[in-house]
């Protein structure tokens, strides 16, 4: 089976909101963020059946690895019981 992943995406730059979307491609999510400027970001990686990961962001590059970590398919296989 198929799993197919839905990342949402909200950044803030001095508590505004600069960025709300959801996405599906990681390399999306990435080149989004690199062309704003935020100080805070939140990513929700949604696996279906109510199973998601999420984290709160300051710096583009803990934002990476976690994103990473979120959509390894062990992650994804050991989530869904594959």
């Amino acid at each position: 089976m198929k799993i197919r992943l839905w990342i949402q995406l909200k950044a803030w730059q001095k508590d505004k909101l600069v960025v709300d979307t959801v996405l599906s491609v990681k390399s999306r999510v990435i080149a989004t963020l690199q062309g704003k400027r935020w100080q805070k970001a939140y990513i929700k990686v949604n696996y279906g059946r109510g199973i998601y990961n999420d984290g709160e962001y300051t710096t583009l590059r803990e934002l990476k690895k976690a994103l990473s970590a979120f959509v390894e398919k062990p992650t994804r296989g050991y989530l869904m019981g594959a």
